[in-house]
């Protein structure tokens, strides 16, 4: 995901002065993680639960979208993983140092992240409070924009853009499911939590398939070689 466009988003905000105030008069830790401060968080059990939850919702829809696309595009999606695994390997990235970026970046600081901005900033800040929309138009609202700008990896992340349109609906799902698991347990740690799942399953997914991938090519080549 680019900053980039979030930082302009953030300095529209900033140059309203009058808006910015209002934001900075509602940042507080309480305001921070619960979603209603006058109304108590859930269990810790309810937020595993509905975080869990959460993430395997997320992979159901994923399942179905691929299962309801045709054999040529799911084909195109996996040629497009091949072509990123290959510029991986023109750069030297082993599977190591991709892993390992993968789980710094993508599982840890992304969620992190994105759901300051998105989910506490945006949604709940922004459009519920200041511009006072209601929560089902604000969750719908936000997560399109979510989605909408995890596009800007086919750009700063060079991916495929097939992969890259498959990874902004999902996480347009995402958005919408992890803005509903916010009010309803009252707190940003369960999305918070299942979106460190999510991208942590995610990351591990990509070291895996990156690790067959490397393990295939250096034996294609140490056969050449030794020939």
């Amino acid at each position: 995901m680019s900053l980039l466009l979030e930082f302009n988003f953030f300095l529209f905000i900033l140059f309203n002065k009058k808006k910015m105030d209002n934001i900075l008069d509602q940042c507080s830790i309480k305001e921070l993680i619960l979603f209603d401060v006058t109304k108590p968080m859930a269990s810790s059990s309810t937020i595993i639960t509905i975080a869990i939850g959460a993430v395997i919702l997320n992979n159901i829809i994923y399942n179905i979208v691929l299962r309801n696309s045709s054999s040529e595009y799911v084909e195109t999606l996996n040629d497009e993983q091949g072509s990123e695994f290959d510029a991986y390997r023109d750069k030297n990235i082993s599977p190591a140092v991709l892993g390992i970026s993968e789980f710094i970046n993508s599982g840890i600081y992304a969620p992190m992240v994105e759901e300051l901005f998105f989910r506490f900033l945006f949604l709940k800040l922004v459009l519920i409070k200041i511009f006072k929309f209601n929560f089902h138009t604000a969750n719908f609202f936000h997560a399109v924009i979510f989605g909408s700008l995890h596009m800007t990896n086919a750009i700063v992340a060079d991916q495929e853009f097939n992969r890259t349109v498959l990874q902004s609906i999902m996480a347009g799902f995402g958005g919408l499911i992890s803005g509903y698991t916010y009010k309803y347990t009252n707190t940003i740690l369960t999305p918070l939590l299942s979106h460190f799942i999510n991208n942590m399953l995610s990351a591990g997914s990509e070291f895996i398939d990156y690790a067959r991938y490397y393990e295939r090519i250096v034996e294609k080549f140490r056969i050449l070689t030794s020939v």
